[in-house]
């Protein structure tokens, strides 16, 4: 029964079925072919990938305009 799981583009389709399908985990996994805790370790993987990109880009966004507002006070004062 192998069908490649790690394969990223297997990977996103079972986490499809499972987020957007709202499929339970344990039947997306025998489907697949994997492990339900592979499946559980890769939808919380993904999780992680979500919630990191969007605070990493506000991080930076702040520290650019804290540059700003510092060569703002500068030319001020």
């Amino acid at each position: 029964m192998n069908r490649l799981p790690d394969c990223p583009k297997r990977q996103q389709q079972m986490i499809k079925q499972v987020k957007l399908h709202k499929r339970l985990l344990s039947d997306v996994a025998k489907e697949y072919g994997v492990s339900s805790k592979f499946l559980y370790l890769l939808l919380q993987n993904s999780d992680r990938q979500q919630t990191f990109t969007p605070q990493t880009a506000i991080v930076a966004k702040i520290a650019q305009l804290k540059q700003q507002i510092n060569q703002l006070n500068q030319q001020l004062g």
